[in-house]
């Protein structure tokens, strides 16, 4: 039997890799299969005779539920993009879960049906072919299909119309030619609303050709619709907003637009006349009428929309800039370019103000985050020990930090820190962590002595650590170097950046970029001093590095070139300092047109001097 099914698999007709999987898959969960069983499935020739095949052995084996699956395989085939479950227990009573689930788990199994958002549907197009051959000749495909099309419409008819069915009814109804019933399911507005929103509009219009309507005859037949549900409000006296609603939609929809935004106008004028709905709708229309050329009345529009926009207030600044903006187009068309200016001025400003609000809001929200987060992990605080302890209360102090609630985010780095000394060592690398962050604690607290004793613990701690896997080490040598200009003290930093020369060339060479980044550090450090002579070949040196590693004409290079033309700018060589000036603004304007964008270099603390800033503090 083995040999019969790899020389079945190997003939050229049935090396279809859908073929092999379900016949794969047929056979080694069928194991109690005879062996003519086996010939037989190995004789079917092609994908849909397996399938053919398979779908009966189905059917065979579970023949108490066999009626009932097959009225489900026939509702699921007339389907355009298939039928949920509860349908199908709707439409076949006798169908329940317990009979139904094994023998659709079977079916998926077999590559049969699958289940796409909800939906039964057939797995494959030879599948779908499989069962129509089955359910040849079509008579019970019509009945289930008339079935099929009587539940979705009892669905619309009650108001519970769905994107699915909205989907499913116009193919259903098409195919069975049942015209009135088109015209049923094409005027509802619910039906209308769904696919309008979906931006299934020609589906819209196709339902309605169908049954002989051209676009303008739509329009109507879905104006008279509306004015039906509006006399039904008005004789219960009850305001109907959805009424203006489904006007303003069909307006949008319809190239009739004047007349239905004139129609919802007035409805929504009626139930509240400084509605800001209402300044939307004179807004719409005077929009309408520039496209006319009628400027007058769309300047009437635009202002009517504006007076009542603005009476809404904080509510409907963006729809007034909106106004501002419409009238001002309108009257530059007209020439009138001092009304232009002032209109022009006050949406500046009001977008502005929107923009600080959304800005203000941002900012309102991330408090808002931050305070949660705050609270979550004092909740976890209360529940851990040890290094997590640690962990946890070293992450509080970077959430108070970035609140400005110093004396809270000392007072929790200090305890974590505490807490790994006394479970670790007082020089861990876990310290590394939690100390930097206290070490920008007092820094932003002008506590720079403070700062400055920790920034030397770090790099105490790092001496343990190789210079290539630690790139705290790095930024604490660097915020140290900071802060020692900030005081003052240049020679300590100078002996800190020239130390960290060393190592860093003595672990990852002379040319490396972040030694020219130390070495710029240095040489600005000299510049700050009045140190020229000195300065000027650490530039020079760092400019050969980054030109060898990113090419001559990346940002970083450029930068340095400045850098260099403003010191022989003040060491008298101006022609020099010209030379490489000009080079460094040729790089930025090829930068700018080749797209303005900046090729990634690595972050340092070199800053970028331009010649009307020199490098020396004078």
């Amino acid at each position: 039997m083995e040999r019969q099914v790899l020389q079945r698999c190997e003939m050229g007709d049935a090396v279809h890799p859908l073929y092999l999987t379900v016949l794969m898959s047929s056979l080694l969960s069928n194991l109690r299969w005879t062996d003519e069983e086996v010939v037989e499935c190995l004789n079917c020739p092609n994908t849909e005779q397996l399938y053919h095949y398979l779908i009966q052995d189905i059917l065979g084996r579970h023949s108490r539920t066999a009626p009932h699956v097959r009225k489900a395989l026939q509702l699921i085939l007339v389907s355009q993009n298939g039928v949920p479950e509860s349908a199908l227990f709707d439409l076949v009573p006798e169908l329940t879960w317990n009979t139904w689930a094994p023998v659709c788990q079977e079916l998926q199994d077999r590559y049969i049906l699958t289940v796409k958002c909800g939906l039964l549907n057939y797995a494959y197009k030879q599948a779908r072919i499989a069962v129509q051959l089955l359910f040849s000749p079509d008579e019970e495909l019509v009945l289930s299909r008339d079935e099929l099309t009587e539940y979705y419409m009892k669905a619309v008819r009650s108001n519970n119309a769905t994107c699915h069915i909205c989907d499913e009814l116009p193919g259903l109804l098409q195919s069975s030619e049942n015209l009135p019933l088109l015209r049923e399911f094409a005027s509802n507005v619910d039906v209308f609303r769904i696919l309008y929103t979906r931006g299934r509009y020609a589906d819209i219009l196709n339902c309605w050709q169908t049954v002989g309507l051209d676009r303008l005859s739509v329009s109507k037949e879905y104006f008279e619709i509306i004015k039906q549900m509006e006399e039904a409000a008005a004789l219960n006296d009850t305001p109907c907003p959805e009424v203006a609603n489904l006007f303003e939609m069909v307006g949008k929809f319809s190239k009739d637009l004047g007349l239905l935004n004139q129609r919802a106008l007035e409805v929504r004028e009626a139930i509240d006349p400084d509605d800001p709905n209402v300044g939307r709708c004179f807004y719409l229309l005077g929009s309408l009428h520039i496209q006319w050329g009628k400027v007058a009345s769309a300047e009437s529009y635009f202002k009517q929309a504006l007076y009542i926009w603005e009476m809404c207030e904080a509510s409907c600044q963006q729809w007034v800039t909106k106004a501002l903006d419409s009238l001002a187009i309108l009257y530059k068309r007209q020439g009138k370019y001092d009304m232009v200016e002032s209109l022009t001025k006050k949406s500046a400003t009001l977008k502005k103000e929107v923009a600080s609000q959304e800005a203000s809001s941002q900012s309102q929200r991330g408090q808002g985050n931050l305070k949660r987060r705050i609270q979550v992990l004092q909740e976890q605080c209360q529940k851990l020990e040890g290094v997590p302890l640690a962990e946890a209360l070293a992450d509080l102090g970077v959430l108070f930090l970035w609140q400005q609630d110093l004396e809270s985010a000392k007072e929790h780095l200090t305890q974590g820190i505490t807490i790994i000394e006394r479970l670790c060592s007082v020089r861990t690398p876990k310290l590394l962590r939690p100390l930097g962050t206290l070490a920008t604690v007092y820094e932003t607290a002008k506590d720079l002595e403070q700062a400055e004793g920790v920034y030397l613990r770090m790099l105490d701690i790092c001496k343990k650590i190789p210079e290539r896997d630690s790139p705290i080490a790095n930024m604490a040598a660097r915020n140290l170097g900071s802060l020692y200009k900030k005081q003052g003290k240049f020679e300590k930093a100078e002996m800190l950046y020239k130390d960290s020369i060393r190592r860093k060339e003595a672990c990852l060479g002379t040319e490396h970029p972040n030694v020219a980044t130390d070495l710029l550090n240095l040489a600005i450090l000299f510049c700050q001093q009045g140190n020229h002579a000195q300065a000027l070949p650490l530039f020079e040196r760092a400019l050969s590095v980054y030109e060898n590693c990113y090419g001559p004409r990346h940002p970083r290079v450029a930068e340095i070139l400045r850098n260099l033309a403003v010191l022989h700018y003040e060491r008298g060589n101006e022609q020099r300092a010209a030379e490489l000036y000009k080079r460094a603004n040729e790089m930025k304007e090829m930068m700018s047109i080749s797209g303005g964008s900046r090729l990634a270099s690595r972050r340092s603390s070199v800053t970028s001097v331009s010649v009307s800033r020199p490098l020396s503090e004078k």
